[in-house]
């Protein structure tokens, strides 16, 4: 049984229902959401890292599988279907069907709170610390 801070909702039609999140049995504290263009929901969370819930399967991602932070700050996916990932440690980019890390040893700001792609295939990364960063 989900807890109440576990309960995610959608709209359906004028209406609001509860959007089950498979697998996910302790309290949820979501940061930032994410429906990506094969229908995943991607949630960004405070304190558990990345959830990727697809076709009724919640994979998580968190230090232990690679992701540069715990605390996820912002979601995006760019036109090619990839989906940038930022945290308090760096930028991490999925994509099927490898995951690539880029974090402040390349030269990142520290902590990411938003990723903007450019036109020419760049990111603009932005960072409370260090401003703007272009990324090439």
């Amino acid at each position: 049984m989900l807890s109440r801070s576990t309960v995610v909702r959608q709209f359906s039609g004028n209406k609001i229902e509860k959007y089950a999140l498979p697998g996910v049995e302790r309290p949820l504290k979501a940061a930032c959401l994410l429906r990506d263009r094969n229908g995943g929901l991607w949630v960004g969370t405070y304190d558990q890292g990345l959830l990727r819930v697809y076709r009724g399967k919640t994979s998580r991602f968190t230090l232990g599988e690679g992701l540069t932070g715990e605390i996820v700050t912002a979601l995006f996916e760019d036109r090619e279907g990839s989906v940038w990932v930022g945290t308090t440690n760096g930028v991490d980019r999925f994509r099927e069907p490898v995951v690539a890390t880029l974090s402040s040893y390349q030269g990142l700001p520290n902590p990411v709170w938003s990723v903007l792609p450019a036109r020419d295939g760049s990111l603009w990364l932005g960072s409370l610390s260090d401003g703007m960063t272009r990324w090439n």
